[in-house]
């Protein structure tokens, strides 16, 4: 298996030699249990839609879950080569777990949820559930008529 990294390797005219053990972790994403992965999220008229950047990770290293109107997103990035510590000239990016819960603006259809990945971008598609308002307001006029029902007796008395 080729890795993305010997791409990029230089020839060494000497080996160097590599610390025996890594350097202890001291930066900000080795105190986090877990990082927060960060969406976009809007609305169309037929579905919700997530989308966010997840580079490094692999569609099969990333779980979604709903439950009642909350959708959980939770994965992972794996650092392709060991890279110790004292080695870094600058580390801004996160490798390891992430998450993120959203509470959901409407109700959707579990049954019909898409995830799609492209050039590290995840799109998760949430059809809208159909809700037929008819029932709901036959049920209120039923309600209504049997209210005045009862307060037509009570005044009766």
């Amino acid at each position: 298996m080729l890795k993305l990294s010997s791409l990029f390797q230089k020839p060494q005219s000497a080996p160097q030699e590599k610390p025996t053990t890594p350097a202890p972790q001291e930066s900000l994403w080795s105190t986090l249990a877990e990082g927060e992965l960060l969406i976009d999220m809007y609305e169309r008229p037929d579905a919700i839609v997530i989308r966010s950047l997840v580079a490094g990770a692999r569609p099969e290293d990333i779980e979604i879950s709903l439950h009642n109107d909350m959708l959980t997103i939770r994965g992972k990035r794996e650092e392709i080569e060991e890279i110790y510590e004292n080695q870094f000239l600058y580390r801004e990016c996160y490798w390891g777990g992430f998450s993120r819960t959203i509470i959901l603006p409407a109700h959707v259809d579990a049954n019909r949820i898409e995830a799609f990945f492209k050039n590290g971008i995840m799109m998760v598609i949430l059809p809208k559930m159909q809700e037929d308002n008819a029932i709901n307001l036959q049920h209120r006029e039923e309600t209504e008529k049997e209210s005045e029902k009862i307060f037509d007796e009570d005044e009766e008395e």
